[in-house]
């Protein structure tokens, strides 16, 4: 656990790229910065503060959130299956929306992308993530309606889906 200290910068690259039993990684509150996957410029390619992240597949807890990184969301974490939390919030990603690979996230418990500009809607495949007991996806861009599987989540106790542009009527069974 390394969080809220004053770290900077990219993390370096070779100790994650080696560390093959790593199951815990907390970053959350510092200042990291930079895009969230390795950047091709040419022939160089540039350091990122979490280049290599996707090999760690033994991983179960991510936090990366309070930092001022970049980008998007990389496909290579989509081997990131043993993930039982995952939170990005409040960083400075591009717009997008939520990455389709974290349907087959199974393991996953809680699910923070807090204030990271996703866009588009609430996905109804998040209701297949059945082990999900916290979901905060507050403070970004989403529209349209809530789908009524994420409200059928036999574990899910947190719901927080304040400040987006949602519509649609709440499910009269529910109030």
């Amino acid at each position: 656990d390394l969080s809220n200290n004053r770290l900077s910068g990219p993390l370096p690259t070779q100790a994650l790229d080696k560390n093959n039993v790593l199951q815990f990684l907390s970053l959350r509150e510092n200042n990291l910065s930079g895009p969230l996957q390795a950047t091709t410029s040419g022939t160089n390619v540039s350091a990122s503060a979490t280049h290599g992240l996707g090999t760690l597949r033994r991983l179960t807890h991510l936090d990366l959130a309070q930092n001022s990184l970049t980008g998007a969301v990389p496909y290579d974490w989509r081997h990131l299956q043993n993930l039982s939390y995952l939170s990005l919030s409040q960083n400075s990603l591009t717009p997008a929306p939520i990455p389709n690979f974290l349907d087959e996230f199974s393991n996953l418990r809680e699910l923070s992308l807090q204030g990271l500009n996703m866009t588009l809607g609430i996905p109804g495949w998040l209701g297949r993530l059945s082990n999900l007991e916290l979901l905060d996806l507050s403070f970004n861009d989403l529209e349209g309606s809530i789908p009524r599987d994420v409200f059928d989540l036999p574990s899910l106790t947190y719901l927080m889906l304040h400040r987006n542009r949602l519509t649609g009527n709440i499910p009269p069974d529910l109030v």
